[in-house]
């Protein structure tokens, strides 16, 4: 698995934990384009996303936002046993307001774009209540003719509040060439529209020192260098399910010793208790070797099965 195509997907599948550490540049060049000009479509895009919600207009909705997250929220749905559009609205972030906000970057390669933010999101709020303002990006492809909404992050500066203090004094926002605020210039690939899953599942990825992608029955998932709690998209299935696991060492690890174990878990029934049936660990964890493998898994499972990473 390569490193860099990893972290790009993580970084624009919603998964990664953004830091403003320095990284090796990206060989992608952004377009030349005036941010202005490119701010407003993007704009207009992040505008309509939002009216929809407002509405909780399901047609609307599906216009203003990428074939991408449209899929990944109805798989992600159906895998908690929710059901699609109907529940759509409950599990939305809120969008932040961009009114109060300091635009910093309107960046486009390829069919990618973003638009990047400084300030509070309870710029609303009287400044004594307000939260210390942040980094808001959001990302947007190009498809079937003009800019979607994508998806958005907020990205804490709390472990840097040197920059923090620089851009509160509308100073130049040098870290602007870092990697992470570059958009990639491809959109990740629209993942299959899961099954309803005959098994509601639920995994822990513990991977400190690492990341991981993480697939089962083909649906990918993606952890780095933490714990991370998610539902399998799809479950699992009745009778035999694919497994497999690609790991790659992180170089620092951000702490000091790695980890990598993988758990599912049924979700219970009414009255039941939950139920574990698959438990991966890695014996030599530390060992920065990549790791890469697969195992089947029959279900309905007795009792949970328990094996090693190589």
């Amino acid at each position: 698995m390569n490193t860099t195509d990893l972290k790009t997907r993580l970084a624009y599948c919603g998964l990664a934990i953004l830091s403003l550490l320095g990284s090796p540049a990206l060989p992608l060049q952004a377009q030349s384009a005036e941010p202005t000009a490119l701010a407003a479509p993007l704009r207009q895009a992040y505008r309509a996303w939002i009216e929809a919600v407002e509405k909780r207009d399901a047609a609307a909705w599906a216009n203003a936002i990428t074939k991408h997250r449209q899929v990944i929220t109805r798989n992600t749905l159906i895998s908690q046993g929710l059901a699609f559009p109907r529940d759509v609205w409950d599990g939305l972030p809120a969008a932040p307001s961009l009114e109060k906000m300091r635009l910093l970057e309107a960046e486009a390669v390829g069919e990618t774009a973003h638009l990047l933010y400084f300030g509070s999101l309870d710029a609303a709020m009287s400044s004594a209540q307000q939260a210390p303002p942040n980094l808001i990006l959001l990302k947007f492809f190009h498809e079937r003719g003009q800019w979607r909404f994508d998806s958005h992050k907020i990205i804490s500066l709390m472990s840097n509040p040197k920059l923090r203090e620089q851009l509160l004094n509308n100073e130049a926002a040098s870290f602007l060439s870092e990697p992470m605020f570059t958009p990639p210039g491809k959109p990740p690939a629209v993942p299959p529209l899961c099954e309803l899953p005959d098994f509601i599942t639920g995994c822990t990825v513990t991977c400190p020192g690492w990341e991981v992608l993480l697939k089962i029955n083909g649906q990918e998932h993606y952890a780095a260098d933490g714990t991370l709690k998610f539902f399998i998209q799809g479950g699992l299935r009745k009778g035999e399910n694919l497994i497999e696991l690609e790991a790659t060492a992180i170089e620092p690890p951000s702490q000091p010793e790695r980890d990598l174990q993988v758990d599912l878990f049924l979700k219970p029934q009414s009255g039941q208790k939950v139920q574990r049936v698959l438990h991966l660990e890695t014996p030599q964890a530390n060992e920065t070797r990549a790791r890469k493998a697969q195992w089947r898994l029959d279900m309905p499972a007795t009792q949970p099965l328990n094996l090693q990473v190589p």
